[in-house]
């Protein structure tokens, strides 16, 4: 259930599939206490919050693996963590026929996730001034994966992507969500998750027209799906060319939840729905990172504050 990631320095934690949010939450605490019990081991930690803040990661994916392979091992050593990057949601349902078409629906609500999961402000020890060192780090890394033709930014011939996809269709007859980062808060990782399954089982049987924010093809909406994680969840205003009107994130989660809500209680998704109103409240993982980074000035302090509170969220 675990590997190692794109980099030697990160770990990918995986689950089984599951039809419970009770039991994959169980699971993905269990897998947290596990990796961190065998890093235990060799006297490291895990960083689950994004990139690693004081590290540039600008040129070592052109590194030759038997090269790097021993700088990055060092480095976790050095730093006393590793870190898990990012976080994957899967959805299936036997009754949809059209991926592609709930696919392209889903695009359109990119911008709310990445907000609310942005958690990696500061990447080679400076802030970057977005809230996902994904906007910095994959801009020139060749996209190995099952990207499909209708990605944005896509750079015809070499294969090139200026950022890694949010939504992808899978071969495993899924739709999978990379949510920017990784989130060292367990209950807003199951929020996140709640809120996407929720929100494609209700598409399957419902149109998103009626929502009062949303607009199908909307170039502002395409834009913000890959900036709107520069802006606090507070700052954060969406503008629908329907009706010309401005959104705050609170306004559109309200919208979002009330369509939903029938399919959460369906699918046992319900309790965790109602945190991401904790989310917006209490600002996302980026803008925590940025008030802890204020009172400390040190990445070190910063890195040793996430993994400390992350034992805190899993029970030492």
């Amino acid at each position: 259930q675990n590997s190692s990631e794109v980099y030697d320095c990160q770990i990918e934690l995986k689950t089984s599939p599951h039809n419970s949010f009770e039991t994959l939450e169980n699971e993905i605490i269990s897998n947290r206490k596990n990796i961190r019990k065998l890093l235990n081991d060799f006297n490291c930690d895990i960083y689950f919050s994004g990139s690693l803040p004081d590290f540039d990661f600008k040129d070592s994916w052109r590194t030759p693996k038997d090269y790097y392979l021993g700088i990055f091992l060092a480095f976790g050593l050095y730093s006393n963590c590793f870190q898990y990057l990012s976080t994957q949601f899967h959805v299936s349902n036997e009754r949809c026929k059209d991926y592609k078409r709930i696919f392209n629906i889903l695009n359109a609500f990119d911008p709310i996730f990445l907000n609310l999961s942005a958690s990696s402000p500061f990447s080679a020890s400076r802030d970057t001034h977005h809230f996902s060192s994904r906007f910095i780090e994959y801009r020139s890394v060749p996209v190995m994966l099952d990207v499909i033709s209708s990605e944005i930014d896509q750079k015809n011939g070499d294969t090139l992507y200026s950022f890694y996809g949010t939504h992808r269709i899978t071969p495993y007859g899924s739709l999978e969500m990379r949510v920017c980062d990784s989130l060292h808060r367990v209950d807003d990782l199951m929020a996140l998750l709640a809120l996407y399954a929720s929100l494609f089982e209700t598409l399957l049987d419902h149109s998103p027209n009626n929502l009062s924010f949303y607009t199908r093809d909307n170039r502002y909406m395409h834009h913000n799906t890959w900036y709107a994680a520069v802006q606090t969840t507070k700052e954060f205003h969406f503008k629908s060319d329907k009706n010309n009107r401005l959104f705050s994130l609170n306004d559109i989660l309200e919208e979002l939840v009330d369509f939903i809500k029938p399919t959460a209680k369906k699918i046992g998704a319900a309790k965790y729905i109602e945190h991401i109103f904790n989310i917006y409240e209490r600002g996302n993982g980026a803008e925590h990172q940025c008030d802890i980074f204020k009172q400390t000035n040190s990445f070190y302090q910063l890195k040793n504050q996430i993994i400390n509170e992350t034992h805190d969220y899993l029970g030492k």
